[in-house]
């Protein structure tokens, strides 16, 4: 479909072809990686939530919820933050510098839907733990159909190109949040006490980013060296932030144990 656009807009079928993969060789899996971080946590806390609903600990319930939001945030908020201004000194340590253009302006795109993402799995999580197992599927179908429709649209114009298939994952995710927040405000209850941890990791994010911008703009040149030296001062000046913050999940994935 994608391929199909790029030539609708111009675009020679050898171009459409390399631009596809350089897309899907370079951000989808880096999204793919966050992505499966993320899923990774909900499905193990899945068990846990459903216990605590079938038993009516309605205390325990939005305890384990709360925590399970925080520790996705703690992960989601960061690769978002990293991929949306650092994704050229990322893809350079994996990749050669000649590919890595197109592929980081991509990234760029897809990231925040990582954000997005999280945030629907979480609420997603919820609603299967209290017995809702068909909203996923219904809110990842209605997700898929808007996709299918906004890519189409936006691949195929010139002046979008290529830029609409992460536009389209945006899309994607965005009405699939709606969906799913609409069962859970009726069935759970207010939603701003599963989200409030993703706006205490995003302030973290957010405000890191700030000195490591400035340490890129400054100081450091693109080189693989360079690269890892940003990424490590990032991750440690985020995971300080976050310990000041309260939002570094150690004290409460002690109590989740129990």
């Amino acid at each position: 479909m994608i391929i199909r656009g790029l030539k609708q807009a111009g675009y020679t079928e050898n171009l459409s072809t390399l631009l596809y993969g350089n897309y899907t060789t370079l951000a989808v899996p880096m999204f793919n990686f966050a992505l499966s971080v993320t899923s990774s946590i909900c499905v193990s806390a899945l068990p846990i939530l459903t216990k605590f609903a079938l038993n009516k600990e309605r205390e325990q319930f939005e305890s384990s919820l709360a925590y399970t939001s925080g520790l996705t945030a703690f992960f989601a908020l960061p690769a978002t933050a990293l991929f949306g201004f650092f994704a050229r000194e990322i893809l350079v340590l994996l990749f050669d510098y000649s590919s890595v253009a197109i592929g980081s302006s991509m990234l760029t795109l897809l990231s925040p839907s990582i954000t997005l993402v999280a945030i629907l799995t979480v609420i997603n999580t919820a609603l299967e733990a209290k017995g809702g197992y068909i909203v996923p599927l219904i809110s990842m179908s209605a997700g898929g159909v808007a996709k299918i429709i906004s890519s189409t649209i936006m691949v195929g114009k010139a002046e979008v190109g290529l830029w609409g298939a992460p536009l389209g994952t945006l899309i994607s995710y965005f009405v699939s949040i709606l969906f799913s927040l609409a069962i859970y405000h009726s069935r759970i209850g207010r939603i701003f006490s599963l989200v409030k941890s993703f706006f205490v990791s995003a302030t973290c994010a957010i405000i890191a980013a700030i000195p490591a911008i400035a340490l890129k703009n400054h100081f450091l040149n693109e080189s693989v060296f360079h690269s890892m030296i940003l990424i490590a001062f990032y991750g440690g000046t985020y995971l300080l932030l976050s310990f000041m913050s309260g939002s570094l999940p150690i004290k409460r994935s002690k109590n989740m144990a129990k």
